[in-house]
């Protein structure tokens, strides 16, 4: 036992005497910026003993401003974490009789196991009756709830509140704990839980558990604080063009479960510290986190991906907030986070004493930062390199990837034999789903003001289209506003017959930033899938929305007609 004891002391003495971020490894980081698009990137090493490494390179804003250890970014879903221990520190509360407000009478103890419809009752409903009834907080916050990604069906004015009363709206696209699905809406209800059996805000809560004794001081919920600090980086996509910040003070609320943080790697080192010391702030030895709770929190309830995704990397399980795998024979525990204009990660090996916090500020590079992180790994950790180089895009399979390049629309020209079943602008008008509200499809022949107003926005967009293209005439399709968290509008896509691709897109038709140039962007895989039109006689009675997911819900394996079988479904109006 002693020489056991002796290994690891040795060990970690040897490993944390050098220099994680070698030169070769800021060369290396230097040539990825170059190469990669990639105004700026911050980087932390934690380990065990307390020390720290916090590196910068690149720049924060335009006017070429560098970036520092406390630049600040969004972390996006990185901050599901803070929620999944903020729930295990709530739960401790009432275990100890701490608790300043009283359950339901349903409700025995507040644990992981308890139903949400217990927590909730009046407000949590899904359309499945038996998962809305058995549905605990453990099932959806592991992603288990059966109901897929509807980040489109929210409004901008919705509350985590309005989240709860909306589920019983959106369609399951499989049972209960029968496939891991990504979402974020699981956990706008989790902070609602937080806010309503705490009595004070979620954010609130946050603050004065996590962030105020871990001495987070840069990190907030709020945009408007963040701005204030002078430190916020600025966010950029594909091409360099710089994108607004995406969540102002006012959607806070919403988004500060699943996505709403913003950090540095000062104050993200010291989470890691945290989780690095098993929930106990290393320099006050005062308990943030309580062991039980972290244990949970941590332990994958299912499994994410069957398969090793690359050479190096285990199969993987996701805990809560949390995945969960090994790497070259080590086991850790991650989240990585994307939102438009910043990619993320937060991980740590508990049985090696090493923690990696990795913040860029641009979309989409998970590649890029898998590269760096595992790097740095191997070096610190003495392993060999596997044989071929990872594969992030199917390690960090639920990050969606933007695209913005107009030649990448799924364009087909106008007269085909296999075209629509009526003219195309018996297909426009209003359409309801009572879980995404109304959509009002237009064509640029469609004489309403309304509709002129939504091709005017259009327009700059599309006459980069034309020139991608080598088109005169704009693709057979419809084109609407959606003004949602993740886009701004739709356009519809004729592919055959009566089925068309619908992309719930944002437009910037005057550019942002400096460059005034129009752009577009969407998520591919996440913010397209396909629209089956229905049409009874000479009208069209409504439209389905399927092909959502990576992979076929288990409505669309049954079949049946359209209405039956279809994610999401429009009625005519």
């Amino acid at each position: 036992m002693y020489f056991a004891i002796l290994l690891v002391v040795v060990t970690l003495a040897t490993w944390t005497s050098q220099t994680a971020i070698t030169p070769k490894i800021s060369e290396h980081i230097q040539h990825v910026l170059r190469s990669k698009e990639i105004p700026g990137l911050t980087l932390g090493v934690v380990y065990s003993n307390g020390s720290t490494e916090l590196r910068a390179w690149g720049i924060r804003t335009e006017d070429g401003d560098a970036t520092t250890p406390e630049t600040m970014f969004m972390i996006a879903s990185c901050s599901k974490a803070f929620l999944a221990a903020s729930l295990g520190i709530l739960m401790d509360d009432f275990s100890r009789g701490k608790n300043t407000t009283s359950l339901p009478s349903a409700v025995q103890e507040f644990r992981w196991t308890t139903k949400i419809a217990d927590l909730l009752p009046g407000d949590w409903a899904l359309m499945d009756e038996w998962a809305s009834k058995n549905a605990n907080l453990r099932d959806t916050l592991a992603h288990v709830s059966g109901v897929a990604k509807h980040d489109y069906s929210f409004s901008l004015e919705s509350s985590p509140l309005d989240i709860v009363r909306s589920m019983r709206h959106l369609r399951p696209s499989f049972e209960l704990r029968t496939q891991w699905i990504y979402t974020n809406m699981e956990y706008m209800v989790a902070s609602h839980i937080v806010t309503r059996y705490s009595g004070v805000p979620y954010e609130t809560f946050v603050q004065k558990r996590i962030f105020g004794p871990l001495g987070m001081n840069f990190t907030t919920f709020s945009l408007s604080k963040a701005e204030n600090t002078g430190l916020l980086s600025h966010a950029w996509s594909w091409g360099l063009r710089r994108l607004p910040i995406w969540f102002p003070d006012e959607l806070s609320e919403l988004c500060a479960g699943p996505m709403g943080i913003y950090s540095n790697i000062v104050d993200l080192s010291k989470w890691l510290g945290l989780l690095l010391n098993d929930g106990v702030q290393p320099t006050t030895g005062e308990i943030i986190i309580p062991k039980d709770a972290l244990k949970e929190i941590t332990t994958p309830r299912v499994i994410q991906s069957g398969v090793s995704p690359s050479p190096g990397f285990s199969l993987s399980g996701y805990a809560t907030g949390w995945f969960r795998q090994s790497y070259m024979g080590r086991e850790v525990i991650w989240h990585d986070g994307g939102l438009p204009g910043f990619t993320s990660f937060v991980g740590y090996f508990p049985a090696d004493g090493l923690g990696v916090v990795c913040l860029i500020n641009a979309l989409g590079k998970v590649e890029e930062y898998t590269d760096i992180v595992y790097r740095i790994v191997r070096e610190v950790l003495d392993l060999q390199e596997p044989p071929s180089a990872p594969s992030p895009s199917s390690t960090i399979a639920h990050e969606p990837t933007y695209i913005q390049d107009p030649a990448q629309l799924p364009m087909v020209k106008p007269k085909r034999p296999d075209g629509p079943t009526l003219d195309i602008e018996k297909y426009t008008g209003t359409y309801h789903d009572p879980g995404y509200g109304t959509i009002s499809f237009c064509t640029p022949q469609t004489d309403t003001p309304a509709c002129k107003e939504v091709i005017t926005e259009f327009t700059p967009v599309q006459n980069i289209v034309y020139e991608a293209n080598s088109s005169s005439e704009w693709p057979l399709g419809l084109y609407a506003k959606h003004p949602r968290l993740f886009s701004s509008h739709i356009r519809v896509v004729h592919k055959e017959g009566d089925l068309f691709r619908l992309i719930f897109t944002y437009l910037f038709p005057e550019g942002y930033g400096r460059n005034s140039t129009a752009f577009e962007m969407w998520a591919s895989g996440l913010a397209d899938s396909d629209a089956q039109f229905v049409v009874k006689g000479q009208e069209v009675v409504g439209f389905g929305l399927y092909n959502m997911l990576p992979m076929p819900s288990e409505r669309q394996l049954a079949g049946g007609d359209v209405k039956e079988f279809s994610d999401v479904w429009f009625s005519k109006i």
